[in-house]
């Protein structure tokens, strides 16, 4: 398994490498453009540059599995945290000790095996289902993929915009491939709309338009919403998207 990050214009905010890179059995490769070398050159040894001509998230990650030489590639944003699931109370969560960031990763590399799309639960909601291991559910911020089944399927994140790992997801259930999300631990991001990274470019139009242009191509399973939350884009009502993800993974064993 390889990890890769994609990041920009955050040289010295890296949460997610910090996180992980004194414990990862596994390389992490950090992904940049290309202009912004000099920038990251002090800040991590493995880099892999973007050229001019890809740009936003989606072309990115297709550009990470168009290059990645390994069967198992997991992406996680530049901006998580992790935490552990508590055994005392499942509902509730601690900050990770030494050596379980390394078991996390390993329990994914696990999950690689097991499932073709796979990720780590988010945070938020996270003490509504305390399962070890979620199927079928939305996979944001953390997603990994078998190489060989993501392209013979011909899944491209470029059909979406800001929203392309939904649609991954559902290219994937809509073709019968349930994934595996790790439950026994929890990512979460510093707040959508930070500066740098994906913020960079994208809008609240462009999010809006990314969730209509998604509800478009899965008709039967995607519905467009209106949702104000605490954190997200400092708290402006935005428009979204609510997925039947099992309905989703239903349609697709059914074409099988």
């Amino acid at each position: 398994m390889h990890i890769y990050i994609p990041t920009m214009r955050r040289p010295r905010l890296q949460y997610t490498l910090n996180e992980l890179k004194d414990e990862s059995p596994y390389p992490i490769t950090l992904v940049i453009p290309e202009e912004e070398l000099q920038d990251y050159m002090g800040t991590y040894s493995s880099l892999m540059t973007v050229p001019t001509e890809v740009r936003g998230i989606a072309a990115t990650r297709q550009f990470i599995m168009e290059q990645a030489e390994d069967e198992h590639v997991l992406m996680m944003d530049d901006d998580l945290t992790f935490a552990v699931r508590r055994h005392d109370d499942p509902t509730r969560f601690r900050e990770p000790v030494s050596g379980e960031m390394r078991g996390m990763l390993m329990a994914v590399e696990t999950l690689m095996g097991l499932y073709a799309h796979v990720g780590i639960a988010t945070r938020e909601g996270g003490n509504r289902n305390t399962e070890p291991l979620m199927t079928c559910t939305r996979a944001p911020r953390v997603i990994g993929y078998q190489r060989s089944i993501f392209f013979k399927e011909g899944v491209d994140f470029r059909n979406s915009t800001v929203m392309d790992d939904f649609e991954a997801t559902l290219h994937l259930l809509t073709r019968g491939y349930a994934n595996g999300i790790l439950n026994t631990f929890v990512q979460n991001q510093k707040g959508s709309g930070t500066a740098g990274g994906a913020s960079a470019y994208r809008t609240m139009e462009m999010h809006a338009a990314a969730a209509e242009k998604l509800q478009s191509r899965y008709p039967a399973f995607v519905k467009t919403v209106q949702k104000t939350t605490k954190t997200a884009w400092g708290g402006a009502t935005r428009t979204d998207v609510i997925i039947q993800w099992k309905k989703a993974l239903q349609y697709g064993k059914a074409r099988i």
